[in-house]
């Protein structure tokens, strides 16, 4: 068994890498706000690995935590804007391992169709994808929470001035 030691650099604090190494979820450790770190022991000479980031709005249940936090703060005084950064990253490599390996990868900064991760390491790799992608869903469901922020602040407005001039 050979041991590999993953290391990835993300350029601010916003971003969590997913990481799969041959087809299984590998859990990272965080070092500090912008380090992460896992060490994992594979049997094969060669890996598949795939590294994404994503958005908080571009889950599967994402509008049931997005009304759930715009209630709990208070009707989004206390929520903190979602990101105008609309870019997620999809990056595939196949790594040929021979003996224990350190793997160092670094994110890029956001600009669209540009390199996501640069690789450090010192075995043979593969880059099948490498890049950032304009989410395009992301932008979509960030228009519509606005607008559904929009409308709530209206028919509240409306309904503490009825209740104002009804009872003052």
């Amino acid at each position: 068994m050979k041991k590999v030691e993953l290391e990835i650099t993300t350029p601010n604090a916003k971003i969590v890498p997913w990481i799969i190494v041959n087809g299984k979820n590998v859990k990272v450790k965080k070092v500090n706000s912008i380090l992460y770190k896992t060490t994992f022991l594979i049997n094969d000479e060669s890996i598949e690995m795939m590294i994404f980031h994503g958005h908080e709005l571009e889950g599967k249940y994402w509008y049931l935590f997005a009304i759930l936090s715009y209630f709990i703060s208070f009707l989004g005084i206390f929520n903190p804007p979602y990101s105008k950064n609309y870019l997620s990253s999809y990056v595939k490599l196949l790594f040929k391992i021979e003996d224990d390996e350190k793997i160092v990868l670094r994110y890029n900064n956001f600009k669209q169709s540009k390199k996501a991760l640069e690789v450090i390491c010192e075995a043979d790799f593969e880059e099948i994808e490498n890049e950032y992608y304009l989410n395009s869903s992301i932008k979509k469901r960030r228009i519509i929470l606005l607008i559904g922020k929009l409308i709530v602040w209206i028919l509240l407005s409306i309904f503490v001035g009825y209740f104002m001039t009804k009872f003052f």
